[in-house]
């Protein structure tokens, strides 16, 4: 993996990206730690960096190779929601629209 980021406010879930250009979420609660919960090609190319935002910790930034910054949203993944339930506070959150997530990385 070239990014790693992990959100406090969901214990047990964080994110891998690599120059595969796939974003995996992981729940290391789950009895098969090994294996992520979800696989996603976020259409950033070969991804260098991924950070979940503080203030919206349900919202990860993503930069890969084509030089875009992508959002993405976790609340919407049906495996995410699968794992952590609807009714984790973080994930029933509302939208937050003056919050912005950031990631950096150079992609060496």
């Amino acid at each position: 993996a070239c990014a790693l980021s992990y959100t406090p406010a969901v214990s047990g879930l964080f994110a891998t990206g690599s120059t595969d250009k796939t974003l995996r979420l992981w729940d290391l609660r789950s009895s098969t730690p090994m294996a992520p919960i979800l696989s996603h090609d976020v259409n950033a190319g070969a991804i260098f960096t991924a950070k979940f935002c503080p203030e919206a910790p349900y919202l990860i930034a993503v930069g890969g190779s084509n030089g875009e910054a992508i959002i993405w949203d976790v609340r919407f993944a049906p495996a995410v929601e699968a794992s952590f339930g609807s009714t984790h506070e973080v994930l029933k959150a509302p939208a937050v629209t003056n919050a912005v997530a950031a990631a950096e990385g150079d992609g060496k």
